[in-house]
Order: C-alpha cells, then structure tokens, then sequence
C-alpha cells in the first residue's frame, strides 16, 4: 500500500487544544464523523468516498503511542514537524 505523504501546507497544528487539522481539499464542502475515537475524517457532500481532510484530537498522544499508523495506515504522519 501507498502511504500518502502530508505536506507541511495541508496541516494546521492547534498547540493549545493539541488537536492537528489536515487538509486534502480545503475548498470541498463536507461532512465530519468521527470514525475512530478522536479521529475525525471530512468526506465530500458530493460523493461522501472522498476524504477531504482530518481532524485529529490529543495529536500528540496518538502519534506517540503508535495509534495513528494502526488506524490510518494509508498516512504518513511520521514526519510531521508541529510548532
């Protein structure tokens, strides 16, 4: 499998609530559901099969604890610097 690679210009790290936006196609209108706990996938209105974006609550905790990898494998989060 293809792991997709997320580029510095489609996150948005919230430092404070510790919750990291990932946007795929920020113009797309969407609808939220939270698939997993604390990880919450935007899908397309259009054909509801297309992720637009992530939302992705206790970041931090979830990327150290390896949870990420298990429950979004097709992503790469591995290499992505918050500030």
């Amino acid at each position: 499998m293809t792991r997709v690679k997320i580029q510095e210009n489609q996150i948005k790290y919230d430092k404070r609530h510790d919750v990291l936006h990932v946007f795929f196609y920020p113009d797309f209108m969407t609808i939220d559901d939270e698939e997993y706990p604390g990880v919450l996938v935007r899908r397309s209105i259009k054909d509801e099969e297309t992720i637009t974006g992530l939302t992705i609550l206790d970041f931090t905790k979830m990327q150290s604890k390896d949870i990420l990898p298990s429950i979004l494998p097709q992503y790469d989060f591995d290499e992505i610097a918050i500030h």
